[in-house]
């Protein structure tokens, strides 16, 4: 392994991957440049993710939950993505591109309230849940009917931040289901900036208790085109940022705007969960982490690597959130250590 977070320090890493993603994990990882990025994702992303097959299962309290599968023959196993906050099946086209000379049939789902599944709220960009126990639900039952469906495969786990807790929460409680998981910038900890993680806690159940659970937290709001993520908050590749912009013009049901005061509090409650029981974890863990993030905070990351068994953590110093939407050099040296350890 070319970088692991404990044998070198931020420069030499930034060497290697500007190295490796120059003249190396390129070909290895089969991504698309930067260069001519548009021509690329028309001509070579967007057939093979046309070539999936679209379909709903009912989630917990009936909301429908959308998903997308991609079978190859002869499979040598099966991966599932759980994506982050806000993203919908489509922003993840070159993920599973990318990844499809594994040799697994993939797997992905929309989380309910975001994307092309059921939104709870009349208002249907505000980001709400009642308990994480809801995705969690949800997820279980995508793994059971139809992930599972007329297939005894081995399954994998690519999990992004929001999606990695919702996983992570699963695995818990299912710890034998997944032979090895990868996560990306893992929501283990939110970054509550400007209050203290205390006082966002009490500024959030205050609120809910006030009948506010359903209503913008403070600093979200409604969906704004460009203003929701703006370039550099989640990643430093232009063409990828405008990728996901294009989606939400040509696909305006999937747009969804900031987080609930319940959806905060929610998460307060998975985040101490996962804290207390990453132990149960069996099988191998690759924990992505960003070492720019601004969204989620590293020291929780840290902490469950430490606590989980068989747990390797890699650092990509110049990398924000979205580390699989990144700029070239670092997108690609991650995806092909996601290709190594899951051959592995």
């Amino acid at each position: 392994m070319f970088f692991y977070s404990k044998c070198l320090n931020d420069r030499i890493s930034f060497f290697l991957l500007l190295f490796l993603g120059l003249i190396g994990w390129n070909s290895l990882a089969r991504a698309i440049s930067e260069v001519d990025y548009p021509v690329h994702w028309k001509q070579e992303v967007m057939p093979y993710y046309s070539s999936g097959i679209s379909g709903q299962f009912i989630g917990k309290a009936g909301v429908n939950i959308a998903y997308r599968k991609f079978l190859v023959p002869s499979e040598r196993g099966r991966l599932v993505i759980s994506p982050g906050s806000s993203e919908p099946i489509r922003k993840y086209a070159e993920v599973i591109y990318d990844l499809k000379d594994l040799g697994f049939s993939v797997f992905i789902l929309e989380h309910r309230g975001q994307g092309e599944s059921g939104r709870m709220l009349a208002d249907s960009e505000i980001h709400f849940v009642e308990s994480f126990d809801d995705y969690v639900e949800d997820f279980s039952t995508f793994i059971d009917t139809i992930v599972r469906s007329e297939s005894n495969s081995k399954l994998f786990l690519l999990a992004h931040s929001m999606g990695a807790a919702i996983a992570s929460l699963y695995s818990i409680q299912n710890p034998t289901t997944f032979e090895a998981t990868v996560l990306s910038s893992p929501m283990f900890e939110v970054n509550t900036s400007p209050y203290p993680e205390g006082v966002a806690y009490l500024l959030v159940s205050l609120g809910c208790k006030l009948g506010y659970g359903q209503s913008y937290a403070p600093g979200s709001g409604p969906y704004v085109l460009g203003n929701a993520m703006p370039l550099g908050s989640v990643t430093m590749s232009v063409v990828r940022h405008q990728m996901t912009e294009n989606i939400f013009i040509n696909h305006p049901e999937t747009r969804l705007g900031g987080v609930s005061y319940q959806w905060v509090l929610a998460s307060f409650g998975a985040l101490a969960t996962i804290a207390k029981s990453s132990s149960f974890f069996v099988n191998p863990v690759l924990l992505l982490q960003a070492g720019d993030d601004t969204l989620v905070r590293s020291g929780a990351q840290d902490q469950f690597c430490k606590n989980v068994k068989r747990c390797e953590k890699i650092v990509f110093p110049q990398a924000r959130h979205e580390i699989l939407m990144e700029r070239d050099f670092i997108r690609n040296a991650a995806l092909g250590e996601i290709k190594g350890f899951f051959k592995r």
